[in-house]
């Protein structure tokens, strides 16, 4: 008696993990602070090398933060780029291996251009509304699409268009709890960025 009570306590014990296995949801990564190198092409034949650092924490289960910083320079004509930018967003949808987040946010472009009497600086700001669709590709794998729109304002160079749209493709993967790489495609009206990560989760 004892012996088929045991056996069926480990049954139902099985039984109850399987379930769960079978169950189990991915959590997003939502939280991170990213390192990576940037490769950008702009429409003034300009090819800007450099580098970023960004960052993303959910503050509550539907409020998420995300700003980030981006440097480079076109060696060539020794010209210098700056990109700040920071968005707040509202989580509409997080069911673990799917999340759909809303955007707004201000971004700040810098350029500083040398002269004969020196460097002159190009300032433009934008905000923007944008949509961003997060989802679990695989055991390792996730991926993730922006896509948005910017209405610039407080320009210095005015062949900047009022508006720009754009929309930014990464794909990451995480090879151990805390740490991931990836690999971005990113789009505007007048510049193409790549870039490679690396992210630590917290």
């Amino acid at each position: 008696m004892a012996l088929k009570t045991t056996l069926g306590t480990l049954a139902l014990i099985a039984a109850s993990f399987s379930s769960t296995a079978a169950n189990q949801v991915y959590h997003a990564h939502l939280n991170y602070l990213q390192l990576g190198g940037n490769y950008v092409v702009t429409d003034s034949d300009l090819d800007v090398v450099g580098g970023s650092v960004e960052f993303q924490a959910q503050m509550t289960p539907s409020w998420i933060a995300r700003g980030g910083y981006l440097q480079g320079e076109d060696s060539d004509v020794d010209i210098q780029v700056d990109q700040i930018y920071g968005s707040l967003g509202y989580i509409v949808n997080n069911s673990g291996n799917t999340a759909h987040i809303i955007e707004v946010g201000l971004s700040r472009n810098e350029v500083d251009v040398p002269t004969a009497s020196g460097n002159v600086k190009l300032d433009s700001d934008f905000y923007g509304i944008g949509y961003r669709y997060w989802w679990h590709v695989a055991r390792r794998w996730e991926a993730e699409l922006d896509v948005n729109a910017w209405k610039a304002f407080n320009e210095d160079d005015d062949a900047t268009d009022d508006f720009q749209f754009g929309a930014q493709l990464r794909l990451n993967y995480y090879f151990a709890d805390n740490w991931g790489a990836g690999a971005q495609y990113k789009y505007n009206e007048d510049t193409d960025t790549f870039g490679l990560y690396v992210r630590y989760i917290f």
